[in-house]
């Protein structure tokens, strides 16, 4: 299975070679762009750097589903690609978002607050490792859904999705 995995891999490479510089670009985008919202008054910075890294994340993401997927992949695709996924992925940083407001005075106020926040961070990311298939595949919306999805993923694979993850 991983070896097919890895066959198909290089065949999406070789059909589509400019996404291995596509991380790059979008990294040198938020650096620009953090560059421009830094002088905006508090919260503008931190909504306008959140939407962007929503859209980037989407872009990513519709890559990513269009290789899996095995469809034909064109540059003149990325400027839609921060479209399609743009929602879903901003609805599950807004569930986090709101889960950090909520839980992070409490961890702060404990004597031991940052390391059990620190483990529990570990928790959700290895719980939540899916989302970007789950929202792919599954096509889930909201950020509970999606995060629903994942964890149900996880315990449905759990051998196939936590081997590689653990290497």
């Amino acid at each position: 299975m991983y070896g097919q995995s890895l066959s198909r891999c290089l065949q999406d490479l070789l059909r589509a070679p400019w996404v291995l510089i596509l991380p790059l670009g979008l990294g040198m985008l938020i650096q620009v762009a953090f560059g421009l919202v830094a002088g905006l008054p508090s919260p503008l910075p931190g909504f306008a750097m959140a939407l962007l890294m929503s859209a980037i994340e989407a872009a990513l993401l519709y890559v990513s589903a269009e290789l899996v997927s095995g469809s034909p992949l064109r540059l003149s695709e990325i400027p839609q690609s921060f479209k399609r996924y743009f929602w879903p992925v901003s609805n599950l940083w807004f569930v986090f978002w709101v889960a950090e407001l909520l839980l992070g005075p409490m961890f702060t106020a404990m004597p031991n607050g940052h390391a059990i926040q620190t483990a529990l961070g570990v928790v959700v990311f290895v719980l939540v490792n899916a989302t970007p298939e789950v929202i792919y595949l599954k096509g889930t919306y909201g950020g509970v859904d999606t995060i629903v999805e994942s964890v149900s993923f996880i315990q449905e694979y759990w051998l196939e999705w936590f081997l590689p993850n653990l290497l």
